[in-house]
Order: C-alpha cells, then structure tokens, then sequence
C-alpha cells in the first residue's frame, strides 16, 4: 500500500481509502483500497474501491485523492487519474458512490463520471505536475486544492472553486512556498490538507496547511517530512496567509509522511499517514507486503498557543493488562523495575521531573550491551524533543 487518504464519516463509520497495488508490493497499478471501522481503531477491509481503465481519464491509475458527501447526502470521490497517452497525464477526476439505488452502508460500489473535472492548462506553473486533490466546504462553497509547483521556485496548490462540485473554477495559487531558502520543503508539493483549527487572539479562524514534499530530481534526497504553516484563510482573494514564513514538522523521522486528513462528525481534525518501512525490495517481497497506514492523530490548538498532537482517544480501547506503576523513584530503581518488562506493542505514560541532565528521556529496543537501542529525549537547552535513531538497528540492508 501507499498512502491512506480520503477519510470520511457515513452513517455512524469511518471510511479510508488507500493507495494500493493488489498484484504485489511493488509500485505501480494503483487502485484505491478501501477500509471501514466504527471507531478508527479496529478496521474491516472491503473490495477494490476504484479500479484503472473504468473511465477514459484513468487507465493508468486512480491515484490520491478525497471524499465529500454531497448536497443529496451522497459521497464523492475525487481522485488523480492517470493517464499516461495525453498531456498532461495527471487530471482530476470523480466517482459517486451509488448508495442512492443500493443503499449499501459500506459504501462498496461507485461510478465514476466519463469525463475529468479539471485538466490543467497549458501555462499553468509545472506542466503535468499536477494531483492529488482535497476538499472542503464553507459557507455553500467548495474548495479543492490541487498539489502542484513553480520549477525554480517552490511548491504551491491551486485553488478551485464549485457551488455544485461537478464545475470547477480556477482562483488563485493558495500558497507559494521558498525553495531556494526551504529547500527540504520540496520544488512541488504533494497531498495538500486544510483544516480548521480554532480561532485566532483577534477572532479569525485559524487553519493549518499541511504538505507532503516532492522534489522530481532523482539526484537529490531529503529525508521526507511533513510540513505545516499556521495561518488564516483570505476568502476574497482566495490566498492562505501564514503567521509564519518558515515551514514546521511535526514529526520525528522520515517514516511519516503521506498526510490526509478531515475535520470528523464531532468537530475534530484528524490526520492519517502512512508509514514506509524502508526494508529492501526482496524483503518485501518475501514478506507479501510493503508500508502500513499509521495510527490517526489529533490536532489542536493549545492554551499556550501551539499546535499539539495526540493519539485520538479511541486508541483506548487497545489498552490490555497494566503492567507496571511507578512513582517518585530513583533513576536505578526505575530502571531495575522496567528490566522485566518487554514487548511489541506498549503504551508509556512518563513524567521525569529534571535536576542537572541537559538530555533526559527513555531507550527503547536495547540489547543487552546497548550496540542497539532508540532513544526519545528532551533538549532542555535546545526546548526540543527527540528521536535518536543512529543506533537502531545495525543491519546495513535496513534503512533508518
């Protein structure tokens, strides 16, 4: 699989889609895959969701895309098709699911529309790059964004308007970023997220723009982050205005990247992500399977005003047998406490009250002589938390 996107909520369960390849771990041939759950925690997997060569627009693949529920309380798909016989070969398409006629819940049957909804112009910044769409609504308005870039300048989204989501106008490139000063944030961007997370100090709404980095020069390798800017929405000229200039991340190591995301039934914003194992290709193909989806996270706006991530709270319902409480301990006699405790999946709570350390934190995954561990620590000099992973594993054949 690659990334999961196109989350959405219908008749009391969670929908995600997925890039997926049925033939192999390998890329390419991509259908969109399709899960559902009650509660995003437990998933049920269900048919091909959309298949390449169903329509004229796409027989090379149903790439990333989003989902919406219509005026009728129907769901859309919105997709990249491609098809590599035209240029450009990237262009934004549709499929409505037909739960009108069958009433099917989990929502296994769609049909696609005959003919694109957008097709980028001749002119229109990076020629053929162009995918990946997301979007929202405001005020009886949609929105999609469109990943796209500036060759020699920076990645940017174009922005399209629709008042019934079948005709599209273009508006205006939503945000331009700064390659030649960011150049880790990527000459184009990919799997633009928008959503709304509160308001600002002066009552604007405030929104968070997410973007997955792509650079199109097989020469150059960065490792791959997501980044985000904080800032409001100018509706009448149809531009994103960040509070800051700089792109952030919110994540530690590059196996997180692939965001989509939705603001769900009970006003939250969630984001998915895929995560890339970075085993060689044998070993994938030996194992049957390549990346796996990462657990859905909540972003919120904090009283101390900053971005803060969280599990969401239904990760609960995974929590099995305490193993261990400690409180006011030494650092030996914590530490003799934990020798005993192992396993694959574990939830650490942890609060570390700091003397004179500079780094403090946990080792997770150690051997016996510490040749392997992962630390996650706090800088207190730098106000910054970590991922060490330097040492964790020492297999040459597995990239960390």
């Amino acid at each position: 699989m690659n990334e999961p996107h196109a989350p959405i909520y219908f008749y009391g369960q969670y929908h995600l889609f997925y890039q997926h390849n049925p033939i192999g771990p390998y890329w390419g041939n991509i259908h969109w895959g399709h899960a559902v759950s009650d509660d995003m925690v437990r998933w049920r997997d269900l048919p091909i969701a959309l298949k390449p060569g169903q329509s004229d627009a796409d027989p090379d693949g149903c790439w990333s895309g989003s989902a919406v529920i219509d005026d009728e309380g129907i769901p859309v798909l919105f997709y990249t098709a491609g098809n590599l016989s035209q240029s450009p070969s990237q262009l934004i398409a549709s499929a409505k699911s037909t739960f009108q006629e069958d009433r099917d819940n989990d929502l296994i049957a769609w049909k696609k529309r005959d003919e694109p909804v957008v097709v980028q112009q001749e002119g229109q910044v990076w020629f053929g790059n162009f995918r990946d769409p997301f979007l929202w609504r405001e005020e009886e308005i949609w929105y999609m964004l469109v990943g796209t870039g500036f060759l020699g300048v920076g990645g940017t989204a174009m922005l399209y308007t629709s008042n019934d989501l079948e005709n599209w106008t273009y508006r205006n490139y939503f945000y331009v970023g700064n390659y030649a000063k960011y150049p880790k944030s990527g000459r184009m961007w990919e799997l633009p997220v928008f959503l709304k997370l509160g308001q600002s100090r002066l009552g604007e709404d405030r929104y968070i723009f997410i973007v997955n980095p792509w650079f199109g020069e097989p020469s150059e390798h960065y490792n791959k982050f997501m980044y985000y800017w904080i800032g409001t929405f100018e509706k009448e000229s149809y531009r994103f205005i960040p509070e800051e200039e700089a792109p952030q991340t919110f994540v530690f190591g590059e196996h997180f990247t692939g965001p989509s995301g939705f603001i769900e039934q009970r006003g939250r914003a969630i984001i998915f992500s895929l995560i890339q194992d970075f085993r060689t290709d044998k070993q994938q193909y030996k194992a049957g399977w390549a990346h796996c989806a990462g657990l859905p996270i909540e972003l919120k706006w904090g009283a101390d005003n900053q971005l803060t991530v969280a599990p969401i709270e239904e990760l609960k319902a995974l929590r099995k047998s305490k193993l261990l409480s400690l409180s006011d301990k030494t650092m030996e006699k914590a530490n003799e406490a934990l020798s005993i405790i192992q396993g694959d999946v574990l939830e650490i709570l942890l609060e570390l009250r700091p003397q004179s350390a500079e780094k403090y934190g946990i080792k997770l995954r150690c051997t016996a002589d510490g040749a392997e561990e992962t630390l996650i620590y706090y800088d207190r000099n730098m106000h910054e938390f970590n991922v060490d992973k330097t040492k964790s594993n020492l297999d040459l054949d597995v990239r960390i």
